[in-house]
């Protein structure tokens, strides 16, 4: 994980998907405005699930954000988790 780096980040002026790795990506609407999603397999489907808004956490906090909801869906009884 972490193929994007902050400096990096503040140089995107074009819309589009950035893949930072392990399913994160930002997805950029406009020069610095955009929104962290991560990418999951739920019940054998993928889907992109809105994180939080660029301008709200830093890069570092997205990642946390990414690993603590792939662990929550993991867990039993939550869509996609084991035991589901």
């Amino acid at each position: 994980m972490g193929k994007l780096s902050a400096a990096q980040i503040r140089a995107l002026t074009k819309p589009g998907r950035y893949m930072d790795g392990d399913g994160l990506s930002l997805l950029l609407t406009a020069p610095k405005k955009g929104y962290w999603v991560l990418r999951a397999t739920i019940n054998g489907r993928r889907r992109d699930i809105g994180l939080v808004p660029l301008d709200l956490v830093r890069l570092a906090e997205a990642r946390e954000l990414a690993i603590d909801m792939r662990r929550d869906m993991n867990r039993p009884g939550i869509a996609g988790g084991s035991n589901s």
